[in-house]
């Protein structure tokens, strides 16, 4: 089935979902229950490195949209100095093979740089990124030594301290309209997991509009992390909507990883050829293999299906709309029309309706092929 297609399939379903699903979804008062302390809002110093060495190293062509603020005449004074080191030179050509989401787990969940030289990296992290020979785990070692020396040559520290202000700003912005516990709540009754805690990490080195999402297990309450940079080219976080958004699909990661590897690892494998037609949308934007981009289907099914649950209908229909049609994600209507009917209509748990979908997947679109 052609891209065409299914953006036909994508906005035929919008429409019948929005005319006969209501009776099906579970209405929560949005009035009724204010942001939670559960959610927490805080930068991190070494999440700011990363941004700050991603945004000097790349081609000055594909950095985000010309700006004046000061933050941004700062980075670029530090790119002009620094973009000929040898040090950033190697970190961008060990690292070019790994994903961006690696990364961002790996430094949101190191000790603050720099790292001492014996520092040793949980081996549960590495496998989550699909890391496991001798190999891959050394190459990561030998990035994070690159990365190491140019911390120490970029004095990092006074640039982070030199710039607190617009940080200080962005917090002021950004925790009076964090998301509300309600859309918690109903990532955790769709999910049928809970987390002692959600974080949000925003970044201001970081070009805008991504969002990054992993978990921490801690003996005192597991956490789910939501890295995020800004939400527009001006440094700016005030948009509540688009926050809340990527809330649900970057903390759906920490509900939904896991659970697809574990329960759906052979379908995953089995369906791998789906990835052929998508290939080039998928690994331009951070995913480069059927693994990340099956599960950002599925984290991206949340997108569509938490608002429908909360009666936003119109939050559903425009990110099914968006996914499907402008990012490329041609089996998000079928992913989110099979989960609907196991999850929400035929009230199976949530591992049994990804295990039934992933099924659903297989026997449709392989069959055709």
């Amino acid at each position: 089935m052609n891209y065409y297609c299914h953006s036909i399939i994508a906005l035929y379903l919008i429409f019948i979902n929005a005319l006969s699903l209501s009776a099906q979804t579970i209405h929560y008062d949005l009035d009724a229950v204010h942001s939670s302390d559960r959610i927490k809002i805080e930068f991190n110093k070494n999440i700011e490195f990363l941004g700050f060495v991603l945004y000097i190293g790349e081609p000055e062509s594909e950095s985000s949209q010309p700006s004046t603020h000061p933050m941004r005449l700062l980075l670029d004074e530090k790119r002009s100095q620094l973009k000929g080191e040898e040090s950033l030179h190697k970190v961008f050509e060990l690292g070019a093979e790994l994903s961006y989401s690696l990364f961002v787990e790996l430094f949101a969940r190191l000790d603050e740089l720099p790292l001492p030289d014996d520092y040793k990296i949980p081996d549960n992290m590495m496998h989550r990124h699909y890391l496991y020979t001798p190999d891959e785990i050394a190459l990561v070692y030998e990035i994070l030594g690159y990365v190491n020396k140019f911390y120490k040559l970029a004095e990092f520290d006074q640039f982070y301290k030199s710039t607190q202000v617009w940080y200080e700003a962005a917090l002021s912005e950004i925790i009076p309209i964090k998301p509300e516990v309600v859309w918690i709540e109903a990532m955790e009754d769709f999910y049928e997991q809970k987390f002692a805690e959600y974080k949000i990490i925003p970044s201001l080195t970081f070009w805008s509009g991504p969002g990054f999402g992993f978990k921490e297990l801690r003996e005192d309450g597991d956490i789910a992390y939501f890295v995020l940079g800004p939400l527009r080219d001006d440094f700016r976080f005030d948009e509540k909507d688009r926050l809340a958004t990527l809330a649900i699909n970057e903390f759906g990661h920490s509900f939904v990883n896991h659970l697809l590897e574990t329960t759906c690892g052979d379908l995953i494998d089995i369906t791998t050829p789906l990835f052929d037609p998508i290939s080039h949308s998928m690994s331009s934007q951070g995913y480069p293999n059927w693994h990340y981009t099956i599960t950002e289907h599925f984290v991206r099914a949340g997108e569509v299906l938490i608002p429908e649950l909360l009666n936003d209908m119109k939050m559903s229909e425009d990110a099914l709309a968006w996914n499907t049609v402008e990012r490329s994600f041609i089996f998000l209507p079928f992913i989110v029309d099979r989960l609907r009917y196991y999850r929400i209509i035929n009230k199976l748990s949530y591992e049994q309706s990804l295990r039934s979908t992933m099924m659903d997947l297989k026997n449709y679109y392989l069959h055709q092929r």
